[in-house]
């Protein structure tokens, strides 16, 4: 398993998750998981969904602290 799990959300989303105590991403109720990736995918995810976006921020997922674990 990749040593780093990378996810990329807007400042909102993730401000929004900081004052919540939880963060759901923007996929989780439509389709029942968060989408993530490698360091090494980080460029194209962040080229193919989120051309032109401004203000995002790219997330590290600490493993020990996901509900459910990562699969």
């Amino acid at each position: 398993m990749p040593a780093d799990i990378l996810h990329i959300t807007s400042e909102e989303n993730w401000e929004q998750a900081v004052v919540e105590d939880v963060y759901r991403g923007d996929t989780l109720a439509t389709e029942g998981f968060i989408h993530c990736c490698t360091p090494e995918q980080i460029a194209g995810v962040r080229d193919r969904y989120f051309r032109g976006r401004m203000n995002l921020v790219v997330l590290r997922i600490d493993r020990e602290k996901l509900e459910p674990p990562l699969e």
